[in-house]
This record gives C-alpha cells, structure tokens and sequence, in this order.
C-alpha cells in the first residue's frame, strides 16, 4: 500500500489536491523514473521528478526529467551558489520553508494554463484545462473557443454531449466513429487508449494511452478508435463532446479492446466473460489486423 512521503505528507496537510500512483520498483536498476512513467501510462519525456538538495546549506527544490540526473554544479550556479550537494531526507517542516521559498501555499491561487500536446497519432491532442484553485476548490474550463484558436486547434461546434458513468474495472471501446470527439474524465481516474485505423493516415496503426485525471482532455480526430478503463474506486465520469449527432448505424470503425497486438496494459485485470467489465457488442469487434487489411 503506498503511504507516501514528507511531500505528499506536506501536501495532504495544506489540503491541496493529489493523487498517489504506487508501482514496484526493480531494486537490480539503478532509478525510478521508467518504471513509474510506465505505472502511469506515459512516456519518460512526460514525467517529472523533484530533487531536494543543499546549496551552501540551503534546501533547494530541482525539476528534472524523471529519467534524468541532477547536475549538481549547473544547479549551484543557476541559483547564484558556489556547493551543491544532495539533501537527505527532508521534513515536511523543510518542504514547507522551500514551498514558502517558492511562494506556494495551500492558501494562494494556484493557475494552470491551458496547454495542448502533440502524441504519435496525427491530430490527437492532449489537452491541459486551464484550472484556477483555492480554498474553495478548482474551476476548471472545460472548453474556451478562444484557447483552442489561440494554440492552433480548430474544433467544433460540439452537437451532442454525452457524460458517461462507469465502474472501477470497466472497459468502453474502442470506437472510431466518423466524427471529432474532445473528451475528459470530470470524477475519478481512467486510462484513455486511442487507435488510429484511417485509411489515409500517416500514423495508420498507432497506438496511443493517456492517464486520464481531472483537468485532463484528449481531442480524438473522426476515424480514430477511443476506448477507455476506469481504474478508480466506485466509479468514473467520462464526458464526451461530438462534432456530430450520434445515431444508430452511423459510419466508422471499431477495433477489440483485448486485441494483444495492440499492446495496450490495462491497469487492471479483465474477465472478458464478466459483462460489468467488457460489454458482449465490444468483446465481438474485430482484431486490429483485421481492421487494417
């Protein structure tokens, strides 16, 4: 059972919002950051790590790539210092001098900025919300028509919005309908998998996860397979927003969620006979190869 550490000690006593992702650690390899990027479903590159260390006796608080090292001499000389060594394990009295430091408190609006990520499927976007908390909670904006335009991203109107409720274990998917779909998890947690099966694609055959959590969305282009798995206690709210009305029929393509050439870990154990976990309809679509020709 994961218990967590001074930080997220610190961060459960400010009250501020968190999850924890316990994984298991390999103790022959010498660092953390693969193994907890492929507990969580992401990519290396995708993850960051903070170090704790003393410049001329004073903690200072380093964001590094989680599969990187932290160049001691780099971070003396970017904080004005002349020794930088590794601190030892800090208490949450010393997290809470570096995040006065860094001018965080529990108390503070926190903002986070609208972003959007590129992934290996062409036109798939990874969507941060911008997300304003304080003490009362976070807003978050679920669609701006400015901030999409701002970054690039023409979408919409949406026609149909759907929010979908789902059990801890429960697979949807995958579902490649013929139009654009901007989706997001407004309560709990769910992996997000997405396949592209259009014809003319450059990224024919992709496959692409993405952990969703609040304040998270990924922009599914029309023809690209969208499924997903609850993976949080009790259940998870998933809302789509369609481009188009959805009705019985419409064109598209679907793949089999439990196909293995698909390489996709689901976070958790699946009985394709137990319908609360795989519906009949989605454990007798066809294997990827099939799709593909």
């Amino acid at each position: 059972m994961a218990t967590g550490t001074p930080a997220t000690a610190l961060l459960a006593h400010e009250k501020v919002p968190h999850a924890l992702h316990p994984y298991e650690h390999d103790p022959r390899t010498d660092g953390y950051g693969e193994e907890a990027a492929e507990a969580l479903g992401v990519a290396p590159r995708r993850l960051f790590k903070t170090l704790i260390a003393a410049v001329d006796g004073r903690l200072v608080c380093a964001v590094v790539p989680v599969a990187g090292r932290l160049d001691l001499k780099a971070l003396a000389a970017a904080v004005g210092g002349r020794r930088a060594a590794m601190a030892g394990r800090p208490g949450a009295a010393d997290l809470r001098d570096i995040c006065a430091d860094l001018g965080v408190r529990a108390s503070d609006v926190m903002t986070t900025p609208f972003s959007v990520e590129s992934t290996d499927i062409d036109g798939l976007l990874v969507i941060r919300m911008k997300q304003i908390t304080d003490d009362r909670g976070t807003v978050r904006e679920l669609f701006r028509t400015s901030a999409f335009a701002d970054a690039g991203v023409t979408v919409g109107p949406w026609l149909q919005v759907n929010a979908t409720e789902s059990r801890q274990g429960a697979i949807r998917g995958l579902h490649g309908e013929a139009m654009t779909k901007l989706v997001a998890i407004v309560h709990g947690e769910a992996l997000g998998a997405y396949v592209d099966v259009r014809p003319t694609s450059s990224s024919r055959g992709k496959v692409v996860t993405v952990p969703l959590v609040k304040g998270t969305q990924v922009l599914v282009p029309a023809g690209v397979c969208n499924g997903l798995q609850s993976v949080s206690p009790g259940v998870s709210q998933y809302l789509y927003c369609f481009d188009a009305e959805w009705v019985p029929g419409m064109s598209g393509v679907a793949v089999n969620p439990m196909d293995p050439d698909l390489g996709i870990v689901w976070p958790l154990p699946v009985d394709v006979e137990d319908r609360a976990q795989l519906s009949a309809k989605d454990a007798g679509l066809p294997m990827l190869r099939d799709v593909l020709g």
